[in-house]
C-alpha cells in the first residue's frame, strides 16, 4: 500500500484515463501513466487521493510521440478500478513500462 507523501506512477486503464483527461473514446489506442504524490487524507473505499504532477500518454503506434497532460485541480481521487498497477518513481519522472504483467492494457 502506498504511503502518504510517496511519489508513485499509476498505470491506468485506457477508458479511465480518457475520462480523466476528457479525451474522446475514439482517441488513438495508448497506455497512460499518472505520476503524483500520495496525499495524507482519510482512506477511501473506492480509491486513493493523489496530488497529480502529470499524466503521460504513450501511444501504441511507434511513430507517435508521448504526450504529457496536466490536470486542474491536481488533487484527485483515483479509483481503484482505474488502476492496473503502481510503481514508485522519482518526482516528475516517467516510470518504465512494467509490461509484461497480466492484465488488460487497452
Amino acid at each position: 500500500m502506498p504511503r502518504s507523501g510517496q511519489v508513485v506512477g499509476f498505470w491506468l486503464h485506457e477508458n479511465a484515463a480518457k475520462l480523466i483527461l476528457g479525451l474522446p473514446p475514439n482517441h488513438p489506442p495508448s497506455r497512460y501513466v499518472l505520476v503524483g504524490r500520495i496525499l495524507k487524507l482519510p482512506p477511501e473505499p473506492i480509491g486513493i487521493w493523489v496530488e497529480t504532477s502529470f499524466i503521460e500518454r504513450r501511444p501504441v503506434a511507434p511513430e507517435q510521440k508521448k504526450e504529457r497532460y496536466n490536470v486542474t485541480p491536481p488533487q484527485m481521487l483515483v479509483r481503484w478500478d482505474a488502476i492496473i498497477t503502481a510503481q514508485t518513481v522519482r518526482a516528475d519522472t516517467s516510470p518504465e513500462d512494467p509490461r509484461p504483467i497480466p492484465g488488460q492494457y487497452l
